[in-house]
């Protein structure tokens, strides 16, 4: 159990999941086999049970790829002053809940509003651990071409600019790069990582929104 709650600790560790790490770290003192607590066998049992949904629940918060997404969201959220932007919209993805379509969670992720200006514009964040490599060798990001569709129908449409928001490494909470790009540069579903990396800075973006 020690090693496993070691490898876990470590696991969490490396990727940036500090307060998991600690979590774990404290198991190791717990179910340390040499210096064992003094505790009743169902006592020891429920200890068990709630590690094994520890584990789950960590599993699941590294690998979902709608739970990551969300958190790399709430990073870009963050990064506009809530004194200088206004929250207009959120995409809820309400359909994973409802069991049936709903066409705003084809909308953008989030919507804002620089309160000076009252210039509103809209942000699809998209957090990658790392490029994709094409087996021709090209390193880039995929975008579904119907995402793209729905995005220039709803630029159109609603008179709001576009802009996707893309973290490359290290964890939806702290992302090590991230570029923000225009819709209008986007013209294929495949996006080289060159295009990529010439898109604004967090800082850059926040200095004109």
């Amino acid at each position: 159990m020690s090693v496993l709650l070691a490898a876990l600790t470590y696991l969490a560790w490396h990727q940036g999941y500090t307060k998991w790490a600690l979590v774990y770290a404290v198991g190791i003192i717990v179910f340390n086999p040499v210096f064992l607590l003094p505790l009743s066998s169902a006592m020891w049992l429920l200890l068990e049970v709630v590690l094994a949904l520890i584990v789950l629940a960590l599993a699941v918060s590294i690998t979902d790829g709608y739970v990551k997404g969300a958190r790399f969201e709430r990073y870009i959220i963050a990064l506009f002053p809530q004194s200088q932007y206004t929250v207009v919209d959120r995409t809820r993805d309400s359909g994973k809940f409802l069991a049936r379509f709903v066409e705003s969670d084809t909308y953008p992720d989030v919507v804002l509003r620089n309160n000076a200006s009252q210039f509103a514009f809209a942000v699809e964040c998209k957090w990658r651990r790392a490029f994709t490599t094409t087996q021709g060798g090209e390193t880039g990001l995929w975008i579904k071409e119907s995402k793209l569709r729905r995005y220039r129908l709803y630029e159109k449409e609603k008179k709001i600019p576009v802009h996707f928001a893309f973290g490359i490494g290290g964890t939806p909470e702290h992302p090590a790069k991230i570029f923000f790009i225009p819709l209008s540069d986007i013209r294929h579903q495949f996006i080289p990582a060159h295009t990529v990396e010439s898109g604004k800075s967090a800082a850059d973006f926040l200095a004109r929104a």
